[in-house]
C-alpha cells in the first residue's frame, strides 16, 4: 500500500504543508528524557517525560485522532525502567524504577490505572515482553529470597491479578522469547538457563540440549516459526527444532548481535575481521547473514559504532527488503538485501536533492517498508521513496534538534519530537 495522502505513481507528489503539522502545545518534551510509543493499531500513542523538571515522571496516553485528549495518565516519583504496549493495543505496562514490587497497567478501554503486586524479592532486569495473544506478560529478573540470588522468569496476567508463574535458574538468563502461539517461552543463557517453559497443559520447564563451549553464554533467542528457535552467542548461531531436537550450528566470531529481520530470515551482526585480536572498530564489519544458507549476503564497514543514541542505529524495513544504517554522524546508508546495492549513500538520494551529504538526526520506516521518514541536520523533514531514490515530501517547520521520528503502525501519521511533540497528518 502507499501511505495515505501520497499521489499515484508517475504523478508529482504534493508537498506537506504547514497545515499538516499540529503542535501539542500543552506537552513539553525535554529532549532525550522523553519516550514516545505508538500502540500497535496506531489508534493511540503514549509519551513518557519529566514535566516538572523535579525528577518525577508522567505517562500520558492520547488518541491519535484527537491529540489534545488524554485518555489515561500515570504519575510516579521516578523514571520508568520498562514500558510496553500489549499487542491488542488495550494495555500499557509500566515499571517505575523507584518501585521494585509493582507493575502499573494503564487500561485505555476502562481508562484506569491498576497495580499488579509481584514478588517483592524480585528485581526486574530487562524489558517486559507480552505474549502474542495479549493474555500474559513476562520479564526476567533476579530473586534474592532465602539469601540465594537466582535469576528468574516471571509470567503475570493483566486480567487475573492472582495468576503468576515463576521459574528460577541457577545460571545467568540473558534473553527470552514468546512462541508465536503464546503457549511457551524460550530462554537463552548459560547452561540450563537455555530452556523451554511450557505454559499450556501441565506447566513445566526443560533445558534445551544445545552444545556450549565452557563459559559460552547464549545472548539472543527468537522463534523463527512454530517449532524452530534461533539461538546465538558471540561464537555461534544455532537453529533447533524444539520438537525433534534436530539442531544446526554454525561457528562465527561476533562482537555484537544486532537484530533479526521482520520475516525472520536475516540476522544483522557485527563481526571481527581478525578473530578478535583487535578491538579497533576499523577491524570490524557489519554483516547480514541469511539464516537459510548460513552465509553472509551483505557486508559493510558502516554501522559499527558502539553508540546507543537513536540517530546511531540500524533499522530493518518492515518488508525485510531494505536495511538502513545511520553511522556515527556520517549520514544514512540504505541497502537492498536482495542485491546488496546501496540505494542511499550518506543521505545522497538523487542528483537533484541534496548534492551535499547531510547528517540524519532521526528516521523511521513506513509500515509497508517503501518509504523512509528522515530528519537531517539541515533542519528539514523529508519522506523518501527508497526504491526510486527520490524525495516525495518535505517540511521545514522544526526546531534545530529532532530526537525522534516515529511512523504510526497504520501509516496515517508521523510523530516528530523536537522541543514539542508534533504530529504530521498524511491525509486521506
Amino acid at each position: 500500500m502507499q501511505p495515505s495522502g501520497f499521489c499515484a505513481q508517475h504523478q508529482e507528489m504534493s508537498k506537506l504543508a504547514t497545515d499538516n503539522l499540529i503542535d501539542l502545545n500543552t506537552i513539553d518534551v525535554p529532549g532525550l528524557q522523553s519516550n514516545l510509543f505508538w500502540s500497535p493499531d496506531g489508534r493511540y500513542f503514549a509519551i513518557q517525560n519529566n514535566l516538572r523538571g523535579d525528577g518525577s515522571y508522567t505517562i500520558k496516553i492520547f488518541e491519535a485522532q484527537n491529540i489534545q485528549k488524554v485518555v489515561v495518565q500515570l504519575d510516579v516519583p521516578d523514571q520508568f525502567q520498562a514500558i510496553a504496549w500489549s499487542p491488542d493495543s488495550r494495555y500499557v505496562l509500566a515499571v517505575p524504577e523507584s518501585d521494585d514490587s509493582s507493575v502499573r497497567i494503564l487500561d485505555v478501554i476502562k481508562k484506569e490505572v491498576r497495580s499488579i503486586e509481584r514478588d517483592s524479592g524480585i528485581l526486574i532486569n530487562g524489558e517486559i515482553k507480552w505474549s502474542p495473544d495479549s493474555r500474559y506478560f513476562a520479564f526476567r529478573g533476579k530473586s534474592s529470597q532465602s539469601g540465594n540470588q537466582k535469576e528468574v522468569i516471571q509470567v503475570l496476567s493483566p486480567s487475573n491479578l492472582q495468576e503468576s508463574i515463576l521459574v528460577e535458574y541457577s545460571h545467568h538468563v540473558a534473553d527470552f522469547s514468546w512462541s508465536p502461539d503464546s503457549h511457551s517461552i524460550a530462554t537463552a543463557g548459560l547452561g540450563e538457563a537455555t530452556s523451554i517453559i511450557r505454559l499450556s497443559g501441565e506447566r513445566h520447564s526443560q533445558a534445551l540440549e544445545i552444545p556450549q563451549e565452557p563459559g559460552e553464554v547464549f545472548e539472543y533467542i527468537d522463534w523463527l516459526e512454530k517449532n524452530n528457535l534461533l539461538i546465538a552467542s558471540a561464537e555461534s548461531i544455532v537453529i533447533t527444532d524444539v520438537m525433534t531436537g534436530e539442531t544446526r550450528q554454525q561457528q562465527y566470531f561476533f562482537d555484537s548481535l544486532y537484530q533479526i529481520s521482520p520475516n525472520k530470515r536475516y540476522l544483522v551482526v557485527r563481526v571481527f575481521d581478525d578473530k578478535g585480536s583487535s578491538v579497533n572498530l576499523s577491524s570490524t564489519t557489519t554483516q547480514v547473514i541469511d539464516l537459510e544458507t548460513d552465509e553472509p549476503v551483505l557486508e559493510t564497514q558502516y554501522g559499527v559504532t558502539h553508540s546507543a543514541q537513536p540517530q546511531h542505529r540500524i533499522a530493518w524495513s518492515p518488508n525485510s527488503q531494505y536495511l538502513a544504517i545511520n553511522d556515527r554522524g556520517c549520514g544514512i546508508y540504505v541497502y537492498s538485501v536482495a542485491t546488496g546495492e546501496v540505494l542511499i549513500t550518506r543521505g545522497m538520494i538523487s542528483n537533484d536533492i541534496p548534492r551535499e551529504p547531510f547528517e540524519i538526526m532521526a528516521f523511521d520506516w513506513s509500515p509497508d517498508g517503501k518509504y523512509l521518514a528522515v530528519f537531517g541536520k539541515d533542519e528539514t523533514f523529508r519522506i523518501i521513496e527508497v526504491a526510486k531514490r527520490r524525495e516525495v515530501a518535505r517540511l521545514s517547520e522544526f526546531a534545530p534538534r529532532v530526537w525522534k521520528v516515529l511512523w504510526s503502525p497504520d501509516g496515517k501519521r508521523i510523530a516528530v519530537v523536537d522541543e514539542k511533540l508534533r504530529m504530521i497528518e498524511l491525509g486521506e
